[in-house]
């Protein structure tokens, strides 16, 4: 029987396309010296040549996330007792462990989608902020942005507690 690739796999392999292909598009449009780093008011106080922001990017979008859930994929080898998950007693006894920590690696990949799309949208404002001289990135979209990874994050965490809860009868 085949197994069946998580959706969070599916939702990251198309975050990840989104990222690369906003980052080819995106590309072309940027000036040479793109205006990375913005202060408060949103005017530009940091710079880049076109070529390594859109490496440092990239770089950022895909290698980040997917360092992340390296790690948490790696905590299957850590003691149990370094292991901090929620109900830790129930879940890493022998019997349950590689279900527990497959359902921490899936979870991690809910996360990485989270980081990959945090990327998308932060390029995307740094990318529409170059776009008009002069640049200037707008602040209530960053925390329009951040407070939807934010969000995001919360409720990651609300599920991973309800992912490890202790089942109904046990």
């Amino acid at each position: 029987m085949m197994k069946r690739t998580p959706i969070s796999v599916k939702v990251l392999s198309l975050l990840y396309l989104v990222l690369a292909g906003y980052l080819f598009w995106s590309a072309s449009r940027l000036p040479d010296r793109v205006a990375s780093h913005f202060n408060a008011a949103g005017r530009p106080d940091g710079w880049m040549d076109r070529n390594t922001h859109l490496g440092l990017m990239a770089a950022i979008g895909f290698a980040f996330p997917l360092l992340m859930s390296g790690f948490f994929y790696l905590t299957r080898k850590m003691p149990a007792g370094l292991v901090n998950i929620p109900n830790r007693e129930y879940w890493l006894v022998p019997e349950r462990r590689e279900q527990a920590f497959d359902r921490l690696f899936d979870h991690s990949l809910w996360f990485a989608c989270l980081l990959a799309g945090f990327s998308v949208g932060m390029h995307h404002l740094v990318t529409q902020a170059n776009l008009n001289p002069p640049p200037t990135l707008s602040g209530s979209q960053v925390l329009t942005c951040m407070g939807l990874f934010v969000i995001g994050l919360v409720t990651w965490v609300i599920q991973l507690n309800r992912r490890f809860g202790i089942p109904k009868g046990d």
